[in-house]
């Protein structure tokens, strides 16, 4: 976020930022094993209970009893999870191309695979199979708690534009451009589902947008950024 995702964009809007670190392969969320490569992995704990605490008691952070929640790829996926599960919490919420039902073939793979690419085994996130806890964490089965909340998704499709290939070849980009497409195309049916699956129980007041043309990397988050924090910090206006 603060090298390629321009967070800085919302330094005038009166909102302490928070970005957790050291979450690589966790999926944000409380594991049920500890791993012998990742270690310990408690946090929907960490972000629902243990960082509010400590961060709202703290005078000179002035907090106003509002919170959101919003976040990239992992991320998105997370941040989208912990406003359904915690409806109370937060005030809304956007997810940049995340997959949001860990119990679908595409869902599951994603999920997995961050897993997996860190070192990490996918049973001891949430157990082996379809567990009961794999369906707590499945918002496209049940998004209920998005009901009262603003809600922005974002997930381009995948095609390859000239755009692409100049951030490839300036920087090599966080993944290589077949792994980019492939991802995206991935996270744009998770999306197309969890828009699909709040509107069968009524949900109209989510803002979805579906780019043509583009894959998964930073330059489409950042310009995003500001256009989802528009859309959630202003009741979904």
């Amino acid at each position: 976020w603060l090298r390629e995702g321009n967070v800085q964009q919302l330094s005038g809007e009166q909102v302490t930022v928070v970005m957790p670190t050291e979450a690589t392969g966790s999926n944000y969320t409380n594991w049920q094993s500890d791993d012998p490569i990742l270690g310990r992995m408690q946090w929907e704990t960490f972000l629902t209970s243990e960082l509010p605490t400590v961060l709202e008691r703290e005078a000179d952070l002035k907090f106003n009893g509002t919170r959101y929640i919003g976040g990239v790829s992992m991320g998105g996926s997370a941040a989208v999870r912990l406003a359904n599960l915690h409806p109370d919490l937060y005030r809304g919420t956007f997810g940049f191309s995340g997959c949001y039902s860990p119990t679908s073939t595409d869902g599951r793979g994603f999920l997995n695979l961050i897993n997996t690419a860190t070192g990490g085994n996918p049973d001891n996130q949430w157990g082996p199979g379809v567990s009961a806890e794999r369906r707590r964490n499945d918002v496209t089965a049940n998004p209920s708690g998005l009901r009262g909340m603003p809600v922005y998704l974002f997930a381009a499709d995948g095609e390859v534009t000239q755009r692409d290939k100049d951030i490839v070849a300036k920087d090599g980009g966080p993944i290589t451009l077949t792994g980019s497409v492939i991802l995206e195309k991935l996270v744009n049916q998770c999306t197309h589902d969890l828009d699909d699956a709040m509107r069968a129980q009524g949900m109209t007041h989510q803002q979805v947008t579906y780019l043509h043309g583009g894959t998964h990397n930073w330059p489409y988050y950042a310009e995003q950024l500001p256009i989802a924090w528009r859309h959630i910090s202003g009741g979904g206006r």
